[in-house]
């Protein structure tokens, strides 16, 4: 499992508590055609790196790339 926003990681907002949690998400609805649907194939979470010279995060929030494939009735799937 992986939080978007962790504080026990995450100094940026120098809060006195620790704190995991899911606040990001990425919705998406194909629509129901013939010619095939997007589906998830990956995850990642960015900006969990801090940024040089600054000695702080990007963001108090992970970001997330989400990778897609097309799936098509009768073809394998083609990479996003």
């Amino acid at each position: 499992h992986e939080y978007t926003w962790d504080t026990s990681v995450n100094i940026n907002l120098g809060v006195m508590f620790k704190s995991r949690c899911r606040f990001d998400r990425c919705l998406f609805a194909t629509p129901a055609a013939s010619f095939g649907s997007w589906r998830p194939a990956n995850f990642e979470l960015i900006g969990k790196e801090k940024v040089p010279g600054l000695n702080r995060f990007p963001s108090d929030h992970w970001g997330m790339v989400i990778g897609w494939q097309l799936h098509t009735p009768g073809c394998a799937a083609l990479p996003a």
